[in-house]
Protein backbone atom coordinates (compact mmCIF):
# COMPACT_ATOMS: atom_id res chain seq x y z
CA UNK A 1 0.00 0.00 0.00
CA UNK A 2 0.91 3.57 -0.37
CA UNK A 3 2.68 4.50 3.11
CA UNK A 4 1.77 7.89 3.03
CA UNK A 5 -1.76 6.95 3.50
CA UNK A 6 -3.08 8.29 6.68
CA UNK A 7 -5.78 5.78 8.60
CA UNK A 8 -5.97 8.07 11.91
CA UNK A 9 -7.07 11.67 12.54
CA UNK A 10 -4.80 14.22 12.65
CA UNK A 11 -3.67 16.43 15.03
CA UNK A 12 -5.74 18.64 17.12
CA UNK A 13 -3.70 21.94 16.91
CA UNK A 14 -6.62 23.61 15.08
CA UNK A 15 -10.90 23.60 15.97
CA UNK A 16 -10.98 22.34 12.54
CA UNK A 17 -8.21 19.78 13.04
CA UNK A 18 -10.14 18.83 16.15
CA UNK A 19 -13.84 18.56 14.59
CA UNK A 20 -11.51 16.90 11.11
CA UNK A 21 -10.52 14.29 12.78
CA UNK A 22 -12.88 13.17 15.69
CA UNK A 23 -16.14 13.66 13.39
CA UNK A 24 -18.96 14.65 13.75
CA UNK A 25 -22.68 14.35 14.23
CA UNK A 26 -24.61 11.74 15.42
CA UNK A 27 -27.72 12.18 17.65
CA UNK A 28 -31.99 11.52 17.21
CA UNK A 29 -34.03 13.64 14.49
CA UNK A 30 -35.62 16.39 16.55
CA UNK A 31 -33.67 15.53 19.90
CA UNK A 32 -31.93 18.67 20.56
CA UNK A 33 -34.95 20.81 19.29
CA UNK A 34 -37.54 19.06 20.94
CA UNK A 35 -36.13 19.39 24.64
CA UNK A 36 -36.78 22.88 26.51
CA UNK A 37 -33.95 22.81 29.09
CA UNK A 38 -31.79 23.04 25.81
CA UNK A 39 -33.90 25.44 23.66
CA UNK A 40 -33.64 27.90 26.59
CA UNK A 41 -29.79 27.70 26.57
CA UNK A 42 -28.44 31.60 25.97
CA UNK A 43 -26.91 32.13 22.15
CA UNK A 44 -25.26 34.95 20.06
CA UNK A 45 -26.43 37.87 18.32
CA UNK A 46 -24.97 36.40 15.14
CA UNK A 47 -27.63 34.73 13.06
CA UNK A 48 -26.65 32.18 10.42
CA UNK A 49 -28.20 32.33 6.38
CA UNK A 50 -31.30 29.98 6.26
CA UNK A 51 -31.43 27.42 3.68
CA UNK A 52 -34.46 26.68 2.27
CA UNK A 53 -36.52 23.25 2.04
CA UNK A 54 -35.54 22.17 -1.30
CA UNK A 55 -32.02 22.92 -0.98
CA UNK A 56 -31.48 21.13 2.24
CA UNK A 57 -33.31 18.00 0.71
CA UNK A 58 -30.90 18.33 -2.40
CA UNK A 59 -27.91 18.25 0.15
CA UNK A 60 -29.56 15.17 2.06
CA UNK A 61 -29.76 13.27 -1.23
CA UNK A 62 -26.28 14.69 -2.32
CA UNK A 63 -25.14 13.16 0.96
CA UNK A 64 -26.56 10.10 0.42
CA UNK A 65 -24.86 9.28 -2.91
CA UNK A 66 -21.45 10.62 -2.33
CA UNK A 67 -21.82 7.97 0.16
CA UNK A 68 -22.88 5.20 -1.75
CA UNK A 69 -20.53 5.98 -4.49
CA UNK A 70 -17.52 6.10 -2.98
CA UNK A 71 -17.58 4.24 0.94
CA UNK A 72 -16.55 0.90 0.90
CA UNK A 73 -17.56 -0.05 4.54
CA UNK A 74 -20.86 1.76 4.00
CA UNK A 75 -22.67 -1.47 5.39
CA UNK A 76 -20.52 -2.88 7.74
CA UNK A 77 -22.89 -2.77 9.99
CA UNK A 78 -26.06 -1.38 9.26
CA UNK A 79 -28.08 -3.19 6.28
CA UNK A 80 -28.92 -1.21 3.32
CA UNK A 81 -32.69 -0.64 3.72
CA UNK A 82 -32.19 0.64 7.48
CA UNK A 83 -29.76 3.30 6.05
CA UNK A 84 -32.15 4.18 3.31
CA UNK A 85 -34.98 4.60 5.39
CA UNK A 86 -32.90 6.80 8.59
CA UNK A 87 -31.51 8.81 5.19
CA UNK A 88 -35.77 9.35 3.93
CA UNK A 89 -36.56 10.12 7.42
CA UNK A 90 -34.07 13.08 7.22
CA UNK A 91 -35.55 14.27 3.71
CA UNK A 92 -39.13 14.06 5.46
CA UNK A 93 -38.09 16.20 8.91
CA UNK A 94 -37.07 19.39 6.61
CA UNK A 95 -40.08 21.06 6.77
CA UNK A 96 -38.95 24.50 7.13
CA UNK A 97 -35.23 26.61 6.41
CA UNK A 98 -32.38 26.02 8.84
CA UNK A 99 -28.96 27.05 9.31
CA UNK A 100 -26.17 25.07 8.60
CA UNK A 101 -25.85 23.83 11.81
CA UNK A 102 -29.28 22.98 12.54
CA UNK A 103 -29.36 20.67 9.11
CA UNK A 104 -25.96 18.97 10.16
CA UNK A 105 -27.52 17.65 13.52
CA UNK A 106 -30.43 16.94 11.05
CA UNK A 107 -28.54 14.79 8.66
CA UNK A 108 -26.26 13.42 11.68
CA UNK A 109 -28.26 9.87 12.78
CA UNK A 110 -27.61 8.21 8.93
CA UNK A 111 -24.23 9.26 9.39
CA UNK A 112 -23.84 8.02 12.80
CA UNK A 113 -25.24 4.37 12.21
CA UNK A 114 -22.30 3.68 9.55
CA UNK A 115 -20.55 3.18 12.95
CA UNK A 116 -17.42 4.53 11.30
CA UNK A 117 -14.96 6.90 13.14
CA UNK A 118 -13.48 8.26 10.05
CA UNK A 119 -16.81 9.47 8.22
CA UNK A 120 -18.73 12.54 10.02
CA UNK A 121 -20.01 15.68 9.21
CA UNK A 122 -18.16 19.06 10.07
CA UNK A 123 -20.01 22.98 10.16
CA UNK A 124 -18.81 24.76 7.11
CA UNK A 125 -15.41 25.91 6.89
CA UNK A 126 -16.19 29.40 7.96
CA UNK A 127 -17.84 28.60 11.02
CA UNK A 128 -14.85 26.54 11.97
CA UNK A 129 -12.71 29.52 11.09
CA UNK A 130 -14.50 32.24 12.84
CA UNK A 131 -15.49 29.66 16.21
CA UNK A 132 -11.50 30.09 16.21
CA UNK A 133 -11.43 33.80 16.33
CA UNK A 134 -14.17 34.54 17.57
CA UNK A 135 -16.16 31.55 19.32
CA UNK A 136 -17.56 31.42 22.38
CA UNK A 137 -16.43 27.93 23.52
CA UNK A 138 -16.87 25.88 27.28
CA UNK A 139 -13.24 27.29 28.56
CA UNK A 140 -12.93 24.15 31.05
CA UNK A 141 -11.13 21.02 29.38
CA UNK A 142 -12.71 17.76 31.47
CA UNK A 143 -12.61 14.16 31.44
CA UNK A 144 -14.71 11.32 32.25
CA UNK A 145 -13.81 9.05 35.20
CA UNK A 146 -15.94 7.23 36.70
CA UNK A 147 -19.23 8.40 35.09
CA UNK A 148 -18.51 11.86 36.22
CA UNK A 149 -16.73 14.31 34.57
CA UNK A 150 -13.81 16.20 36.41
CA UNK A 151 -12.07 19.41 35.49
CA UNK A 152 -8.40 17.65 33.30
CA UNK A 153 -6.26 21.27 34.23
CA UNK A 154 -4.19 22.62 36.91
CA UNK A 155 -4.67 26.04 35.87
CA UNK A 156 -8.07 26.65 34.45
CA UNK A 157 -10.89 28.42 36.19
CA UNK A 158 -12.07 25.86 38.26
CA UNK A 159 -9.58 23.31 40.60
CA UNK A 160 -8.21 19.93 39.00
CA UNK A 161 -10.40 17.34 39.76
CA UNK A 162 -13.76 19.33 40.28
CA UNK A 163 -16.38 17.61 39.45
CA UNK A 164 -18.91 19.30 36.93
CA UNK A 165 -22.54 18.80 38.25
CA UNK A 166 -24.53 21.24 35.49
CA UNK A 167 -23.80 23.64 32.64
CA UNK A 168 -26.06 26.40 32.71
CA UNK A 169 -28.88 24.43 34.55
CA UNK A 170 -28.64 21.08 32.21
CA UNK A 171 -27.30 18.42 34.09
CA UNK A 172 -24.17 16.79 32.83
CA UNK A 173 -25.67 13.37 33.00
CA UNK A 174 -28.58 14.91 30.09
CA UNK A 175 -25.91 16.68 28.97
CA UNK A 176 -24.05 13.62 28.27
CA UNK A 177 -26.82 11.97 26.90
CA UNK A 178 -27.16 14.55 24.34
CA UNK A 179 -23.93 14.73 23.06
CA UNK A 180 -22.56 11.60 23.63
CA UNK A 181 -24.16 10.66 20.03
CA UNK A 182 -22.03 12.97 18.40
CA UNK A 183 -19.18 11.91 19.25
CA UNK A 184 -17.76 8.87 16.66
CA UNK A 185 -17.35 5.37 17.27
CA UNK A 186 -16.17 2.78 15.59
CA UNK A 187 -18.42 -0.31 15.37
CA UNK A 188 -19.88 -1.41 18.80
CA UNK A 189 -16.93 0.15 21.25
CA UNK A 190 -19.25 2.03 23.73
CA UNK A 191 -16.30 2.62 25.85
CA UNK A 192 -14.74 4.86 23.44
CA UNK A 193 -17.50 7.16 23.72
CA UNK A 194 -17.06 9.28 27.18
CA UNK A 195 -13.33 9.54 25.92
CA UNK A 196 -13.63 11.01 22.87
CA UNK A 197 -16.25 12.91 24.36
CA UNK A 198 -14.35 14.80 26.81
CA UNK A 199 -11.95 15.99 23.94
CA UNK A 200 -14.71 17.26 21.57
CA UNK A 201 -17.13 18.64 24.49
CA UNK A 202 -16.48 21.53 24.00
CA UNK A 203 -16.91 21.78 19.95
CA UNK A 204 -20.03 19.34 20.15
CA UNK A 205 -21.89 21.43 22.93
CA UNK A 206 -21.11 24.93 20.81
CA UNK A 207 -22.82 22.86 17.98
CA UNK A 208 -25.82 21.30 19.66
CA UNK A 209 -26.20 24.11 21.87
CA UNK A 210 -25.14 27.37 21.06
CA UNK A 211 -22.37 29.62 22.06
CA UNK A 212 -24.04 31.72 25.11
CA UNK A 213 -22.04 34.34 26.54
CA UNK A 214 -21.51 32.88 29.78
CA UNK A 215 -21.44 29.35 31.75
CA UNK A 216 -23.44 28.68 34.75
CA UNK A 217 -21.24 25.87 36.04
CA UNK A 218 -22.92 23.97 39.34
CA UNK A 219 -19.78 21.79 40.91
CA UNK A 220 -17.81 20.14 43.84
CA UNK A 221 -14.63 19.99 45.13
CA UNK A 222 -12.40 16.41 44.65
CA UNK A 223 -13.52 15.00 47.84
CA UNK A 224 -16.59 17.11 48.88
CA UNK A 225 -19.58 16.95 49.18
CA UNK A 226 -20.21 20.92 49.83
CA UNK A 227 -22.22 22.06 46.55
CA UNK A 228 -20.71 25.37 44.46
CA UNK A 229 -21.62 27.71 41.90
CA UNK A 230 -19.79 30.08 39.59
CA UNK A 231 -20.43 31.67 36.20
CA UNK A 232 -17.28 31.30 33.79
CA UNK A 233 -16.73 32.96 30.26
CA UNK A 234 -16.11 31.43 27.01
CA UNK A 235 -12.96 31.05 25.31
CA UNK A 236 -12.10 31.21 21.74
CA UNK A 237 -10.94 28.42 19.59
CA UNK A 238 -7.19 29.15 19.48
CA UNK A 239 -7.78 29.44 23.76
CA UNK A 240 -9.18 26.31 24.13
CA UNK A 241 -6.40 24.46 21.95
CA UNK A 242 -3.58 26.01 24.32
CA UNK A 243 -6.02 24.75 27.44
CA UNK A 244 -6.26 21.60 25.64
CA UNK A 245 -2.22 21.24 24.88
CA UNK A 246 -1.70 21.53 28.59
CA UNK A 247 -4.19 19.00 30.33
CA UNK A 248 -3.23 17.62 33.00
CA UNK A 249 -3.82 13.84 31.82
CA UNK A 250 -1.59 14.54 29.00
CA UNK A 251 1.63 14.97 31.79
CA UNK A 252 4.65 17.39 31.74
CA UNK A 253 5.89 15.26 28.20
CA UNK A 254 4.74 17.55 25.47
CA UNK A 255 6.49 15.31 22.42
CA UNK A 256 4.91 12.93 20.37
CA UNK A 257 7.48 9.76 21.84
CA UNK A 258 9.70 9.35 24.99
CA UNK A 259 11.41 6.88 26.17
CA UNK A 260 12.10 5.79 30.15
CA UNK A 261 13.39 3.13 32.02
CA UNK A 262 10.64 2.41 35.32
CA UNK A 263 13.29 -0.01 36.12
CA UNK A 264 16.40 -1.99 34.89
CA UNK A 265 14.91 -4.71 33.20
CA UNK A 266 12.15 -2.83 31.77
CA UNK A 267 12.03 0.15 28.54
CA UNK A 268 9.13 2.29 28.77
CA UNK A 269 7.99 3.30 25.23
CA UNK A 270 5.42 6.23 25.06
CA UNK A 271 4.23 6.67 21.20
CA UNK A 272 1.10 9.29 21.46
CA UNK A 273 0.86 9.58 17.84
CA UNK A 274 1.76 8.34 14.29
CA UNK A 275 0.95 11.82 12.37
CA UNK A 276 3.53 14.23 12.29
CA UNK A 277 2.50 17.31 10.89
CA UNK A 278 6.04 18.20 9.36
CA UNK A 279 6.46 14.75 7.26
CA UNK A 280 9.87 14.55 6.10
CA UNK A 281 10.80 16.17 9.69
CA UNK A 282 8.44 14.08 11.99
CA UNK A 283 9.60 11.03 9.74
CA UNK A 284 13.15 11.06 10.23
CA UNK A 285 12.56 12.06 13.79
CA UNK A 286 10.40 9.62 14.78
CA UNK A 287 12.82 7.10 12.45
CA UNK A 288 15.84 8.48 14.65
CA UNK A 289 13.83 7.89 17.57
CA UNK A 290 12.64 4.16 17.02
CA UNK A 291 16.74 3.61 15.99
CA UNK A 292 18.30 4.89 18.90
CA UNK A 293 15.58 3.42 21.42
CA UNK A 294 15.79 0.02 19.84
CA UNK A 295 19.70 -0.08 19.37
CA UNK A 296 19.84 0.50 23.35
CA UNK A 297 17.60 -1.93 24.28
CA UNK A 298 19.76 -4.41 22.19
CA UNK A 299 22.98 -2.91 23.58
CA UNK A 300 21.69 -3.46 27.54
CA UNK A 301 21.40 -7.39 28.27
CA UNK A 302 19.20 -6.52 31.77
CA UNK A 303 16.03 -5.13 29.14
CA UNK A 304 14.00 -8.67 29.56
CA UNK A 305 10.45 -6.24 28.75
CA UNK A 306 9.23 -3.70 26.60
CA UNK A 307 5.98 -1.54 27.59
CA UNK A 308 4.49 0.24 24.98
CA UNK A 309 2.24 3.08 25.84
CA UNK A 310 -0.90 3.78 22.84
CA UNK A 311 -3.55 4.96 25.45
CA UNK A 312 -3.54 9.01 23.53
CA UNK A 313 -2.74 7.18 20.48
CA UNK A 314 -5.67 7.91 17.82
CA UNK A 315 -3.83 7.30 14.69
CA UNK A 316 -1.62 8.34 11.52
CA UNK A 317 0.08 6.93 8.89
CA UNK A 318 0.74 3.73 7.98
CA UNK A 319 4.59 4.43 7.15
CA UNK A 320 4.85 5.27 10.60
CA UNK A 321 2.68 2.32 12.39
CA UNK A 322 5.20 -0.39 10.11
CA UNK A 323 8.31 1.00 10.98
CA UNK A 324 7.23 0.34 14.78
CA UNK A 325 5.80 -2.77 14.10
CA UNK A 326 8.99 -4.25 12.37
CA UNK A 327 10.68 -3.44 15.90
CA UNK A 328 8.04 -5.49 17.37
CA UNK A 329 7.69 -8.23 15.11
CA UNK A 330 9.74 -11.57 15.64
CA UNK A 331 8.29 -13.09 12.15
CA UNK A 332 7.84 -11.37 8.80
CA UNK A 333 4.52 -9.87 8.23
CA UNK A 334 1.64 -8.42 5.65
CA UNK A 335 0.38 -5.12 6.62
CA UNK A 336 -3.48 -6.21 6.57
CA UNK A 337 -4.56 -9.41 5.60
CA UNK A 338 -6.42 -7.16 2.60
CA UNK A 339 -8.23 -4.13 1.43
CA UNK A 340 -10.72 -3.14 -1.34
CA UNK A 341 -12.77 0.38 -2.55
CA UNK A 342 -15.34 0.80 -4.30
CA UNK A 343 -13.81 2.71 -6.89
CA UNK A 344 -10.98 4.28 -8.49
CA UNK A 345 -12.26 7.13 -9.72
CA UNK A 346 -13.27 10.08 -7.27
CA UNK A 347 -17.18 11.14 -7.99
CA UNK A 348 -18.13 14.59 -7.81
CA UNK A 349 -14.46 16.33 -7.55
CA UNK A 350 -16.33 20.03 -8.04
CA UNK A 351 -17.51 19.62 -4.65
CA UNK A 352 -14.11 18.06 -2.76
CA UNK A 353 -13.06 21.12 -0.40
CA UNK A 354 -10.16 22.89 -2.75
CA UNK A 355 -8.48 23.00 1.56
CA UNK A 356 -8.47 19.02 1.55
CA UNK A 357 -8.04 18.50 -2.24
CA UNK A 358 -6.39 20.59 -4.93
CA UNK A 359 -6.94 19.11 -8.60
CA UNK A 360 -3.13 18.00 -9.13
CA UNK A 361 -3.70 16.07 -5.35
CA UNK A 362 -6.74 14.32 -6.77
CA UNK A 363 -5.24 13.34 -9.80
CA UNK A 364 -2.31 12.02 -8.33
CA UNK A 365 -4.93 10.20 -5.73
CA UNK A 366 -6.89 8.46 -8.69
CA UNK A 367 -3.48 7.63 -10.32
CA UNK A 368 -2.34 5.71 -7.09
CA UNK A 369 -5.99 4.33 -6.64
CA UNK A 370 -5.39 2.56 -10.02
CA UNK A 371 -1.71 0.90 -9.58
CA UNK A 372 -2.79 -0.30 -6.00
CA UNK A 373 -5.90 -1.74 -6.91
CA UNK A 374 -7.56 -4.18 -9.43
CA UNK A 375 -11.16 -5.30 -10.34
CA UNK A 376 -12.49 -7.62 -8.49
CA UNK A 377 -16.02 -8.01 -9.02
CA UNK A 378 -19.11 -5.06 -9.18
CA UNK A 379 -18.33 -2.07 -7.74
CA UNK A 380 -15.41 -3.49 -5.72
CA UNK A 381 -11.17 -3.32 -6.07
CA UNK A 382 -8.74 -5.27 -4.04
CA UNK A 383 -5.31 -4.38 -3.12
CA UNK A 384 -2.68 -5.69 -5.35
CA UNK A 385 0.19 -7.96 -3.96
CA UNK A 386 2.98 -5.50 -4.64
CA UNK A 387 1.19 -2.75 -2.65
CA UNK A 388 0.40 -4.79 0.27
CA UNK A 389 4.30 -7.04 0.58
CA UNK A 390 5.51 -8.75 3.45
CA UNK A 391 7.79 -6.73 5.76
CA UNK A 392 11.11 -8.05 7.74
CA UNK A 393 11.47 -7.35 11.17
CA UNK A 394 13.97 -4.94 11.54
CA UNK A 395 17.41 -6.37 12.94
CA UNK A 396 17.14 -4.68 16.08
CA UNK A 397 13.66 -6.33 16.98
CA UNK A 398 12.98 -7.08 20.30
CA UNK A 399 12.70 -10.40 21.93
CA UNK A 400 11.55 -10.27 24.95
CA UNK A 401 7.80 -9.98 26.89
CA UNK A 402 5.85 -7.17 25.47
CA UNK A 403 3.42 -5.16 27.36
CA UNK A 404 0.59 -2.65 25.48
CA UNK A 405 -1.15 -0.31 27.62
CA UNK A 406 -4.25 0.64 25.55
CA UNK A 407 -7.55 3.26 25.96
CA UNK A 408 -10.63 4.26 24.19
CA UNK A 409 -8.49 6.76 22.48
CA UNK A 410 -6.50 3.88 21.02
CA UNK A 411 -7.92 4.35 17.09
CA UNK A 412 -7.23 3.50 13.47
CA UNK A 413 -3.16 3.33 12.54
CA UNK A 414 -2.68 2.45 16.64
CA UNK A 415 -5.34 0.01 16.73
CA UNK A 416 -4.84 -1.54 13.78
CA UNK A 417 -1.27 -1.54 14.81
CA UNK A 418 -2.70 -3.58 18.35
CA UNK A 419 -4.37 -5.96 16.23
CA UNK A 420 -1.57 -6.80 14.01
CA UNK A 421 0.35 -7.44 17.32
CA UNK A 422 -2.86 -9.61 19.43
CA UNK A 423 -3.14 -12.25 16.43
CA UNK A 424 0.58 -12.92 16.21
CA UNK A 425 1.31 -12.56 19.60
CA UNK A 426 2.85 -13.18 22.71
CA UNK A 427 1.52 -9.79 23.39
CA UNK A 428 -0.02 -9.01 27.12
CA UNK A 429 -2.42 -5.71 26.53
CA UNK A 430 -3.47 -3.94 29.59
CA UNK A 431 -5.64 -0.98 30.15
CA UNK A 432 -8.98 -0.60 27.70
CA UNK A 433 -10.59 -1.57 25.05
CA UNK A 434 -9.08 0.23 21.99
CA UNK A 435 -11.34 2.32 20.35
CA UNK A 436 -10.87 1.38 16.95
CA UNK A 437 -11.94 -2.12 16.15
CA UNK A 438 -9.74 -5.57 15.63
CA UNK A 439 -11.54 -6.83 12.47
CA UNK A 440 -12.33 -4.48 9.44
CA UNK A 441 -12.25 -0.46 9.53
CA UNK A 442 -12.50 1.90 6.61
CA UNK A 443 -10.11 4.35 6.53
CA UNK A 444 -7.20 5.69 4.20
CA UNK A 445 -7.47 8.63 2.38
CA UNK A 446 -10.76 10.35 3.28
CA UNK A 447 -12.25 13.03 1.09
CA UNK A 448 -13.51 16.16 2.18
CA UNK A 449 -16.99 17.11 0.59
CA UNK A 450 -18.20 20.10 0.59
CA UNK A 451 -22.57 19.62 0.15
CA UNK A 452 -23.59 22.49 -2.56
CA UNK A 453 -25.91 24.22 -0.12
CA UNK A 454 -25.43 24.38 2.90
CA UNK A 455 -21.37 24.10 2.86
CA UNK A 456 -21.63 21.28 5.58
CA UNK A 457 -18.38 19.09 5.09
CA UNK A 458 -18.74 15.54 4.74
CA UNK A 459 -15.92 13.38 5.27
CA UNK A 460 -15.94 9.73 3.21
CA UNK A 461 -12.83 7.12 3.88
CA UNK A 462 -12.58 5.15 0.77
CA UNK A 463 -9.94 2.26 1.50
CA UNK A 464 -11.70 -0.51 3.41
CA UNK A 465 -8.74 -2.51 5.35
CA UNK A 466 -9.66 -6.48 6.71
CA UNK A 467 -7.78 -7.94 9.19
CA UNK A 468 -7.39 -11.55 10.56
CA UNK A 469 -10.64 -12.36 12.51
CA UNK A 470 -10.29 -15.04 15.40
CA UNK A 471 -12.77 -17.56 15.95
CA UNK A 472 -15.31 -16.24 18.89
CA UNK A 473 -14.15 -12.28 17.97
CA UNK A 474 -17.25 -9.95 18.61
CA UNK A 475 -18.24 -8.07 15.55
CA UNK A 476 -17.02 -4.37 15.71
CA UNK A 477 -15.17 -4.56 19.11
CA UNK A 478 -11.80 -3.37 19.44
CA UNK A 479 -9.01 -4.70 21.25
CA UNK A 480 -10.02 -6.35 24.45
CA UNK A 481 -6.93 -5.88 27.48
CA UNK A 482 -5.93 -9.65 28.99
CA UNK A 483 -5.70 -7.37 32.02
CA UNK A 484 -8.40 -4.08 32.04
CA UNK A 485 -7.40 -1.51 34.26
CA UNK A 486 -9.96 1.54 35.21
CA UNK A 487 -8.88 4.75 36.39
CA UNK A 488 -10.47 6.48 39.38
CA UNK A 489 -10.66 9.97 40.38
CA UNK A 490 -8.29 9.62 43.21
CA UNK A 491 -5.79 8.17 40.77
CA UNK A 492 -6.44 10.92 38.57
CA UNK A 493 -5.75 13.80 41.00
CA UNK A 494 -3.01 11.76 43.11
CA UNK A 495 -1.24 11.22 39.23
CA UNK A 496 -1.22 7.21 39.80
CA UNK A 497 -1.17 5.36 36.71
CA UNK A 498 -2.61 1.77 37.93
CA UNK A 499 -2.47 0.58 34.37
CA UNK A 500 1.37 0.74 34.56
CA UNK A 501 1.64 -0.14 38.25
CA UNK A 502 -0.57 -3.64 36.85
CA UNK A 503 2.06 -3.95 33.90
CA UNK A 504 5.17 -3.85 36.51
CA UNK A 505 3.29 -5.96 38.85
CA UNK A 506 2.68 -8.66 35.89
CA UNK A 507 6.31 -8.29 35.23
CA UNK A 508 7.34 -9.87 39.08
CA UNK A 509 4.58 -12.22 38.64
CA UNK A 510 4.99 -13.78 35.02
CA UNK A 511 2.77 -16.80 35.69
CA UNK A 512 -0.27 -14.15 36.39
CA UNK A 513 0.09 -13.27 32.56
Amino acid sequence: MNTRIKRGRRSAVTRCSLLVLCGLLTTGNTFFLSAPALQAQPRGSARPRLISVEDLQEDVTKARSLLQEMHPGLHLYVEPGELARQFEAVTASIDRPMTPAQFLVKLAPPIEAIRCGHTYLMPPPGQVESAQRRGRLFPLPILFIEGVAVVDHKKAALPLGAEILSINDVSMDDLVKQLQPLVPCDGFVSGSRLTNLAVEFADVYAIALGQPRSFRIRYRLHGKEELLTCSLDPVNGRRLDELNERRFSHGEESFPFDFARPRKDTVLLTIHSLDFDDYRRGDGMFRHFLKQSFAAIDRDPRVTNLVLDLRRNDGGYTNHEIRLHSYLASNPFHEMRTAETRTVTIADKHLLDPDWYSRGLTRYMERRLGKEFHPAGEDLFTVTDNFNPVHQPHRNHFQGSLYVLTSGRTHSAAASLCSMLDRDGPTIFVGQETGGVRTSFTAGNILGYLLPNTRVQLAIPIIQYHFLQQPGQETGRGVIPHHPVTRTRDDFVSNRDQALQRVLQLIDKPDSN
